[in-house]
């Protein structure tokens, strides 16, 4: 008999770790499979604005790549005709780009870490790779200045960062939008339309 029930012991302790390893490679996959699909991506939508007095809703592309991510703004004029470039913004290791109204400004690098300090994550998400661990038993990693939150799937929800300015990823099938929000106020938010990958 307690031979019988050791055995049994014993398989019941096998599957239990047999079923943690296939949880956690099931996790990993998971996980894997977001940071791709942060890779050489293009998201149309609809940008709206609302910071001060300063308030718009237009028509937006984002891309993705790695090491660079553009956001073009499109005034479409009445009922949509004449579209014309309205803003386009640029960040890459060199810092920021940003042209407006046909002015153009620059940001270095350095310059834009003092605003952005956890530039390099946004610009390489394949780097959050390192603290896979973390995220899989707290559901969030941490640097000094910012937490990054994932939900059950493993996708990015939430970028907070000390200073009280949140970037909200909302999910449903696919990615709905992404907000920027400053303290309780709602400063940015694109609205997505469609979600496609690119080849490079």
């Amino acid at each position: 008999m307690k031979t019988k029930l050791s055995l049994l012991l014993c398989c019941l302790l096998f599957a239990g770790c047999t079923l943690l390893n296939r949880t956690a490679q099931d996790k990993a996959t998971l996980f894997s499979q977001h940071l791709a699909f942060w890779q050489n991506l293009r998201i149309d939508g609809v940008v709206e604005v609302n910071y001060q007095q300063f308030q718009f809703r237009k028509t937006a592309v984002l891309r993705v790549n790695p090491g660079t991510i553009k956001l073009t703004i499109v005034d479409t004029g009445l009922f949509g005709l004449n579209p014309e470039p309205f803003l386009e913004a640029i960040i890459d290791s060199t810092g920021l780009a940003l042209t407006t109204n046909g002015t153009h400004r620059e940001l270095s690098a350095d310059s834009l870490n003092q605003l952005l300090p956890d530039l390099h994550s946004f610009l390489h998400p394949e780097d959050m790779n390192k603290f896979q661990q973390e995220i899989f038993t707290k559901g969030f990693f941490a640097t000094p200045t910012t937490r990054y939150y994932f939900d059950d799937q493993l996708r990015l929800t939430r970028i907070q960062r000390k200073s009280g300015i949140q970037i909200v990823f909302d999910w449903g099938s696919e990615l709905q939008s992404i907000a920027i929000i400053n303290g309780k106020k709602t400063v940015a938010t694109l609205h997505i339309d469609t979600i496609k990958k690119r080849s490079r």
